[in-house]
């Protein structure tokens, strides 16, 4: 009986312990808490689907947990999209977060759009969040110069060739022989031909080029742009080349020569002019930056582009510093995390110092959005809005007659002083963040 008992409890351990090992090999292999977690979020997925996801090695909580997030977010994103640009070797967390903020800010983009530009390397999420606005930055060139034997100019506004590019036109005047070929707008007026091409670089607006007469004289004109097409366009361009998720228009010119024929080299200057754009609209590499813009800077490296004369070029002047400190002291926080701050009534400043001051504010702690207004040149009051992406700028611009993208936009204003556009953006900041908490 003895023998019996002890061969009966022998069993009942050994049946147990084989139990247990089954049940732990069953929970390892089978991701039970995951199928609950997406039951309780309305998602429905089979344990034969997480159970081939093992199987095909791939990581069920790198589907399931981006496909939760979609369903919450209301877009309709299927498991084996996510599955199979996973097995394609793509970020499908950040692909799906990208389709969230696209979604957000009523940019239209597709799963296939997104997971494309995941697979070329690019970061789709600062794609995303840098798609439409033209920022202002120091560079007065609306026309391409031609290479490989071909005649072409610059067509330059003079009067407003200033700081770095006043810096760079002299570097041109003093060390290269074809600074006759930058002319005025008047010269180009007379040079142009119907048989002439316009190659319109970093905006497609008409109403941002030099002079829109120039335009009208020529039915032969390229559009290359970073920037997301707006309503306003160039009419019945010839050819165009917009890429919404390059980091700078440099670094589509950049990608474009590397497919010219080399008859003639670049030279180092024209090499550091194109890789000081992409630091410019890069803010050094750290923000929109993607692997194609190291290579374009790499490019453009081979060819001798200087970093040292660029940081030489991008220097700015005490008085601008100066100017830009007084705007920061007036900075205000009329709602958590939003900076305001504004230059004089009785000053008129420029545009770029308007824009680099909205920059400047947003490298602060605490500080998600902020909002710089002062009057311009050209007689209007105009605000330069900036965000880290919590707070949709494109859309508080938008609300006054502006326009941009979720991180980047801007907006000009007839008026009489600051106070009284400063009333009107608080309201339209307001109207944006109550909206964003009621959704």
């Amino acid at each position: 009986m003895n023998m019996l008992a002890d061969a009966g409890t022998i069993t009942l351990i050994v049946g147990l312990v084989i139990a247990f090992i089954i049940l732990a090999v069953f929970f390892t292999f089978v991701p039970v808490a995951l199928w609950i977690s997406a039951l309780a979020a309305g998602v429905r997925v089979s344990i034969f689907t997480l159970v081939g996801m093992r199987l095909r090695r791939v990581i069920p909580s790198r589907i399931v947990n981006p496909l939760i997030k979609a369903h919450k977010a209301g877009l309709e994103v299927s498991i084996n999209q996510l599955e199979s640009h996973y097995l394609a070797g793509g970020n499908v967390d950040r692909v799906v977060n990208a389709l969230i903020a696209a979604h957000r800010a009523n940019i239209e983009l597709t799963f296939e759009r997104a997971a494309a530009i995941d697979l070329a390397g690019r970061d789709v999420l600062e794609a995303v969040q840098m798609s439409v606005n033209p920022k202002v930055i120091e560079t007065p060139f609306i026309a391409g110069v031609a290479m490989n034997g071909i005649e072409g100019f610059v067509v330059v506004n003079f009067d407003e060739v200033r700081g770095s590019v006043d810096r760079l036109m002299t570097e041109l005047e003093q060390k290269t022989d074809f600074y006759d070929r930058f002319i005025t707008p008047d010269e180009a007026l007379s040079k142009i031909t119907p048989k002439s091409l316009v190659v319109i670089v970093d905006t497609h607006k008409p109403s941002m080029v030099i002079d829109s007469r120039i335009l009208s004289r020529t039915d032969k004109v390229v559009v290359i742009d970073h920037h997301r097409r707006g309503e306003e366009f160039i009419n019945n361009p010839t050819l165009v080349y917009m890429e919404p998720y390059a980091s700078s228009t440099a670094e589509l010119v950049t990608e474009l020569l590397e497919y010219q024929p080399q008859n003639e080299k670049l030279l180092p200057l024209e090499a550091t002019a194109l890789l000081s754009g992409i630091i410019v609209d890069t803010k050094s590499f750290t923000l929109r930056t993607g692997a194609r813009t190291f290579e374009a800077a790499s490019y453009l490296r081979t060819f001798g582009a200087d970093t040292v004369l660029i940081q030489r070029l991008l220097k700015e002047d005490v008085e601008t510093y100066v100017a830009r400190s007084k705007i920061i002291q007036t900075v205000e926080f009329p709602f958590a995390g939003i900076a305001v701050a504004n230059g004089e009534d009785s000053k008129v400043y420029d545009s770029v110092l308007i824009a680099q001051t909205a920059d400047i504010l947003l490298t602060m702690k605490d500080v998600g959005a902020s909002f710089v207004i002062a009057h311009r040149n050209d007689g209007l009051i105009g605000i330069s809005a900036r965000s880290l992406g919590e707070v949709n700028v494109q859309l508080v611009m938008e609300k006054l007659g502006g326009g941009g993208h979720l991180t980047n936009a801007a907006t000009q204003m007839e008026a009489q002083s600051i106070d009284e556009v400063k009333k009107y953006l608080f309201e339209a900041i307001n109207e944006v963040v109550e909206g964003s908490k009621e959704s």
